[in-house]
């Protein structure tokens, strides 16, 4: 009885599913966790298995039985609230020694491993979509490096006309133009990923995201035959944003609309309201649709619907998810089938004037946002970007200087006594930006300067920034919107 009684508590204290049996398989004992489990009693061990895995544990058990072998297979069990579970189903036979062939019982155990089988779904499918995506990214890259090889040999050709080399330097400047921007989506969408993004936020009003974004793709509707239409309401939506964002997010979404109707087929944009405190975008299409299966992993990188006519890396969907998320708002994909068009709601959080009291938004119009303001703008990036932001501090009323390194930027510090100081923290050697405002704040300037850091948006390099010595640190791309949000925070600050 004693052995019995070990026996017994030694099977009751296994998280498994245990039972015995007699030698011909019929049921003598079931520990709690098998009543547990299936909430019932049961007349035989293989009741409570999945009706599709029953004539496979047949056959297997049948076999057993007449061979005197364990047994080991997977399969499903029903619980008692009608959820199947994948279990490990182990049988091993009962011998009095192991010198005497004869069975006197059998003991069988169930392991869960359900959530080991879902694990290994989730990380077979991540493996393919990887693989699909590095598959996309290298057939993108190789079909421009193979037009620029092409254009390379032709222009050292020693019988090349002028002629020729015309065309081949148009191939060099398209093909490049396309290998920058398949690069630019790529580290765009890693950082965003990672969350390496400072979000300018400020207030933006939806009715002018809706304006221009279908403004500038109106052209490319065109050309595909599509028609798109912009619903403008009278009201005036504000919501708390990037703005740089929120239109790469509704200007992509626009894109893939286009894209998925054919010739005389409709895309309509439109503002829509959410939950209570938020606001929202609608991208409604009558193009091919969406499958149940597709809308499952619409935004995971590299499972969106692949469309020859389309270039690009399938990030486009991931990168609005993220942007979406990053705001704390959310994304709505919707689709009644394969050629009953898409809709896509872009929510985004309602601004909060009251949050914001105390601040003020600049109006674009407003010649005087930055009047009495002495700008001092230290970048050895693009002079269009850096150009176009300079033009938008002056229409604000500020006076700007632009230098391009590190020693010129501290003589214009000294010299030209600017009110704030905007950095790159990449300049080019021998001084970086982080040398620049150590030096610049050894120079005592009165009033001293606000200091505003240029980089990728990377938190770690934003706190280096700061304890470097600058006042904050934005990301790239430079805005006019979010240098006007920085240099407002000094004058809120400075009251």
């Amino acid at each position: 009885r004693r052995s019995e009684d070990q026996r017994r508590g030694v099977m009751e204290s296994l998280p498994d599913l245990v039972w015995v049996t007699a030698a011909d398989g019929s049921p003598e004992w079931f520990n709690h966790r098998w009543a547990d489990y299936t909430g019932r009693s049961v007349a035989d061990w293989r009741d409570p298995v999945h009706a599709d895995d029953r004539p496979r544990v047949d056959a297997s058990w049948s076999l057993a039985l007449a061979r005197g072998h364990a047994l080991a297979m997977e399969a499903r069990l029903v619980r008692h609230d009608g959820t199947s579970r994948w279990h490990l189903v182990r049988m091993q036979p009962l011998r009095e020694s192991v010198t005497e062939p004869g069975i006197w019982g059998w003991c069988g155990s169930c392991t869960d491993i359900d959530d080991q089988k879902r694990a290994a779904t989730l990380q077979r499918t991540t493996q393919q979509r990887i693989s699909t995506f590095l598959g996309t990214l290298s057939h993108e890259l190789r079909n421009p490096l193979a037009a620029l090889s092409a254009a390379i040999q032709v222009m050292r050709h020693p019988h090349a006309t002028s002629g020729m080399n015309a065309r081949a330097l148009d191939t060099l400047d398209r093909q490049s133009t396309l290998l920058a921007r398949l690069v630019d989506e790529l580290l765009d969408a890693t950082r965003l990923m990672d969350g390496h993004i400072d979000l300018q936020r400020r207030r933006v009003a939806l009715n002018e995201v809706l304006r221009e974004v279908c403004e500038d793709l109106s052209a490319r509707a065109g050309e595909a035959g599509v028609h798109l239409h912009c619903e403008i309401p009278e009201r005036t939506l504000f919501v708390d944003a990037d703005l740089l964002r929120i239109k790469q997010a509704v200007e992509n979404l626009v894109v893939n609309a286009i894209e998925a109707c054919a010739a005389g087929e409709r895309v309509t944009v439109c503002v829509v309201e959410g939950h209570p405190g938020e606001a929202g975008i609608r991208v409604a299409d009558t193009g091919c649709g969406l499958t149940p299966e597709s809308l499952a992993s619409l935004f995971d990188p590299g499972s969106a619907p692949r469309r020859e006519k389309t270039p690009g890396l399938g990030l486009g969907l991931k990168t609005v998810n993220r942007i979406l998320q990053l705001h704390g708002g959310r994304v709505v994909a919707a689709s009644d089938g394969p050629g009953k068009g898409a809709t896509f709601d872009l929510f985004f959080p309602v601004f909060d004037a009251a949050a914001t009291a105390g601040t003020r938004d600049a109006d674009p119009g407003d010649s005087t946002a930055l009047a009495g303001h002495r700008v001092l703008i230290v970048s050895s990036h693009g002079a269009q970007d850096v150009d176009t932001v300079r033009d938008g501090l002056e229409q604000q009323g500020a006076e700007v200087c632009r230098v391009a390194h590190g020693f010129a930027g501290l003589r214009a510090a000294q010299e030209w006594r600017p009110t704030s100081v905007v950095c790159d923290l990449d300049l080019p050697t021998p001084l970086s930006g982080y040398d620049v405002v150590r030096q610049a704040l050894t120079l005592a300037l009165e009033p001293r300067p606000r200091l505003v850091a240029i980089g990728s948006g990377d938190p770690d390099e934003s706190a280096r920034a700061r304890a470097a010595g600058f006042d904050e640190c934005l990301g790239r791309p430079l805005t006019v919107p979010g240098l006007l949000d920085a240099l407002r925070r000094r004058d809120a600050s400075s009251r």
